[in-house]
């Protein structure tokens, strides 16, 4: 895992990018403000089912503890890693599988392309 200053995150040359991340005090997918800290995990989905960040989904992601009802589907690594952030001391933390919108071509196509900033 690595801590991240969404500073950081600015494409050269285009508008800035829509950094999604899990609040783990409020359970919930939210969109970060400019200059907000997350902590990064980089980890292999693996064949298990797991929950993913779809259009169909956004909104009720976005909805406070709406993870808690979907903790199964949700990969053990994923769960200690939010637990961990939330004991550090930390808000946020960005997992690509719930940050970025896996059925939305342009949203992957824009948070690949920008994937080393979003880990910087």
């Amino acid at each position: 895992m690595a801590l991240c200053d969404q500073r950081a995150v600015r494409p050269p040359f285009s508008s800035s990018i829509t950094i999604r991340a899990i609040d783990v005090t409020r359970h919930c997918i939210v969109d970060l403000n400019d200059g907000e800290r997350y902590v990064t995990l980089s980890y292999v989905w693996g064949d298990a089912e797991q929950l993913w960040f779809k259009r169909e989904e956004e909104m009720s992601l976005r909805r406070p503890r709406s993870l808690f009802s979907k903790q199964h589907l949700i990969p053990r690594t994923v769960r200690d890693a939010i637990r961990l952030v939330r004991e550090i001391g930390e808000r946020y933390l960005w997992v690509d599988a719930l940050c970025i919108i896996q059925d939305d071509d342009d949203d992957r196509l824009e948070q690949i392309q920008h994937m080393g900033d979003i880990y910087h």
